[in-house]
Protein backbone atom coordinates (compact mmCIF):
# COMPACT_ATOMS: atom_id res chain seq x y z
CA UNK A 1 0.00 0.00 0.00
CA UNK A 2 1.30 3.43 -0.77
CA UNK A 3 0.50 7.14 -0.95
CA UNK A 4 2.15 9.03 -3.74
CA UNK A 5 1.78 12.33 -5.52
CA UNK A 6 0.63 11.95 -9.11
CA UNK A 7 1.76 14.77 -11.40
CA UNK A 8 -0.39 13.53 -14.27
CA UNK A 9 -3.55 14.14 -12.21
CA UNK A 10 -2.96 17.83 -11.36
CA UNK A 11 -0.84 17.12 -8.29
CA UNK A 12 -3.39 14.83 -6.62
CA UNK A 13 -2.39 12.21 -4.06
CA UNK A 14 -3.14 8.59 -4.85
CA UNK A 15 -3.64 5.76 -2.39
CA UNK A 16 -3.07 2.33 -3.94
CA UNK A 17 -3.79 -1.07 -2.36
CA UNK A 18 -4.65 -4.64 -3.33
CA UNK A 19 -7.68 -6.67 -2.29
CA UNK A 20 -8.08 -10.29 -3.46
CA UNK A 21 -5.36 -9.74 -6.02
CA UNK A 22 -7.05 -6.72 -7.58
CA UNK A 23 -5.41 -3.30 -7.60
CA UNK A 24 -7.52 -0.52 -6.10
CA UNK A 25 -6.83 3.20 -5.91
CA UNK A 26 -8.38 6.45 -4.82
CA UNK A 27 -7.32 10.07 -5.37
CA UNK A 28 -7.27 13.00 -2.93
CA UNK A 29 -6.50 16.72 -3.28
CA UNK A 30 -4.76 16.94 0.11
CA UNK A 31 -1.93 14.76 1.33
CA UNK A 32 -3.39 14.62 4.87
CA UNK A 33 -6.66 13.18 3.53
CA UNK A 34 -4.75 10.57 1.53
CA UNK A 35 -2.69 9.51 4.58
CA UNK A 36 -5.83 9.30 6.78
CA UNK A 37 -7.55 7.13 4.17
CA UNK A 38 -4.46 4.94 3.85
CA UNK A 39 -4.52 4.39 7.61
CA UNK A 40 -8.19 3.33 7.49
CA UNK A 41 -7.54 0.90 4.63
CA UNK A 42 -4.54 -0.61 6.45
CA UNK A 43 -6.62 -1.10 9.60
CA UNK A 44 -9.47 -2.73 7.69
CA UNK A 45 -7.15 -5.05 5.77
CA UNK A 46 -5.40 -6.10 9.00
CA UNK A 47 -8.78 -6.73 10.67
CA UNK A 48 -9.88 -8.89 7.75
CA UNK A 49 -6.62 -10.81 7.85
CA UNK A 50 -7.08 -11.44 11.59
CA UNK A 51 -10.69 -12.55 10.97
CA UNK A 52 -9.63 -15.07 8.34
CA UNK A 53 -6.97 -16.42 10.70
CA UNK A 54 -9.52 -16.73 13.51
CA UNK A 55 -11.94 -18.61 11.23
CA UNK A 56 -9.21 -21.06 10.27
CA UNK A 57 -8.47 -21.66 13.95
CA UNK A 58 -12.15 -22.46 14.66
CA UNK A 59 -11.82 -25.68 12.72
CA UNK A 60 -13.86 -27.18 9.93
CA UNK A 61 -16.86 -25.32 8.52
CA UNK A 62 -20.34 -26.03 9.85
CA UNK A 63 -21.12 -28.39 6.96
CA UNK A 64 -18.52 -30.75 8.40
CA UNK A 65 -20.34 -30.86 11.75
CA UNK A 66 -23.53 -32.45 10.52
CA UNK A 67 -26.19 -34.34 12.42
CA UNK A 68 -28.39 -37.17 11.25
CA UNK A 69 -32.05 -36.24 11.55
CA UNK A 70 -35.37 -38.02 11.36
CA UNK A 71 -38.18 -35.76 10.12
CA UNK A 72 -41.73 -36.79 9.41
CA UNK A 73 -45.24 -37.53 10.58
CA UNK A 74 -47.14 -40.66 11.62
CA UNK A 75 -47.03 -42.15 8.11
CA UNK A 76 -43.62 -41.32 6.60
CA UNK A 77 -40.21 -40.21 7.86
CA UNK A 78 -37.15 -38.84 6.10
CA UNK A 79 -33.70 -39.83 7.26
CA UNK A 80 -31.04 -37.33 6.26
CA UNK A 81 -28.14 -35.23 7.49
CA UNK A 82 -27.61 -31.51 7.85
CA UNK A 83 -25.63 -28.94 9.81
CA UNK A 84 -28.93 -27.13 10.46
CA UNK A 85 -31.76 -29.70 10.64
CA UNK A 86 -34.37 -27.15 11.76
CA UNK A 87 -33.78 -25.04 8.67
CA UNK A 88 -33.91 -28.20 6.58
CA UNK A 89 -37.27 -29.05 8.19
CA UNK A 90 -38.72 -25.68 7.22
CA UNK A 91 -37.72 -26.39 3.61
CA UNK A 92 -39.50 -29.75 3.67
CA UNK A 93 -42.55 -28.23 5.33
CA UNK A 94 -42.95 -25.77 2.47
CA UNK A 95 -43.41 -28.62 0.00
CA UNK A 96 -45.43 -30.96 2.23
CA UNK A 97 -49.23 -31.03 2.42
CA UNK A 98 -49.02 -32.47 5.98
CA UNK A 99 -47.37 -31.13 9.11
CA UNK A 100 -43.86 -32.46 9.61
CA UNK A 101 -41.94 -32.63 12.89
CA UNK A 102 -38.29 -33.00 13.74
CA UNK A 103 -38.53 -36.37 15.48
CA UNK A 104 -34.95 -37.14 16.32
CA UNK A 105 -31.34 -35.89 16.03
CA UNK A 106 -28.22 -38.01 16.27
CA UNK A 107 -24.84 -36.29 16.62
CA UNK A 108 -22.21 -38.49 15.00
CA UNK A 109 -18.57 -37.90 14.02
CA UNK A 110 -19.32 -39.38 10.57
CA UNK A 111 -22.90 -38.34 9.78
CA UNK A 112 -22.67 -39.52 6.17
CA UNK A 113 -21.75 -43.09 7.22
CA UNK A 114 -24.50 -43.21 9.83
CA UNK A 115 -27.09 -41.90 7.36
CA UNK A 116 -26.05 -44.54 4.81
CA UNK A 117 -26.25 -47.27 7.48
CA UNK A 118 -29.74 -46.14 8.49
CA UNK A 119 -30.88 -46.10 4.86
CA UNK A 120 -29.56 -49.64 4.43
CA UNK A 121 -31.22 -50.82 7.63
CA UNK A 122 -34.63 -49.44 6.65
CA UNK A 123 -34.39 -50.31 2.93
CA UNK A 124 -37.23 -52.87 3.25
CA UNK A 125 -39.46 -50.03 4.48
CA UNK A 126 -38.46 -47.60 1.73
CA UNK A 127 -41.21 -45.40 0.34
CA UNK A 128 -39.62 -42.89 -2.09
CA UNK A 129 -36.30 -41.01 -2.24
CA UNK A 130 -35.03 -40.73 1.34
CA UNK A 131 -38.53 -41.30 2.77
CA UNK A 132 -39.47 -44.45 4.68
CA UNK A 133 -42.63 -45.85 6.26
CA UNK A 134 -42.67 -44.41 9.78
CA UNK A 135 -43.64 -47.34 12.03
CA UNK A 136 -40.36 -49.34 12.01
CA UNK A 137 -38.18 -46.23 12.24
CA UNK A 138 -40.20 -44.70 15.08
CA UNK A 139 -40.08 -47.99 16.98
CA UNK A 140 -36.26 -47.91 16.90
CA UNK A 141 -35.62 -44.24 17.73
CA UNK A 142 -34.76 -44.76 21.40
CA UNK A 143 -32.25 -47.50 20.59
CA UNK A 144 -30.70 -45.56 17.72
CA UNK A 145 -29.96 -42.65 20.04
CA UNK A 146 -27.77 -44.90 22.22
CA UNK A 147 -25.65 -46.22 19.37
CA UNK A 148 -22.69 -44.52 17.73
CA UNK A 149 -21.97 -45.05 14.04
CA UNK A 150 -19.44 -47.87 14.62
CA UNK A 151 -21.73 -49.72 17.04
CA UNK A 152 -24.65 -49.24 14.67
CA UNK A 153 -22.85 -50.94 11.79
CA UNK A 154 -22.19 -53.94 14.05
CA UNK A 155 -25.80 -54.02 15.32
CA UNK A 156 -27.49 -53.83 11.90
Amino acid sequence: MSVRKREDREGQYQVEWRVDGKRRSRYFHREADAKAFESKVRTRLNDERRSRTALRELGPPAKMRQQVYVVGNDEHVKIGRSADPRRRLSGFQTGSPTDLRLLHLIAAPDAAALEAALHARYAPHHSKGEWFHAAPVLADLAELAKLGPDQFREAS
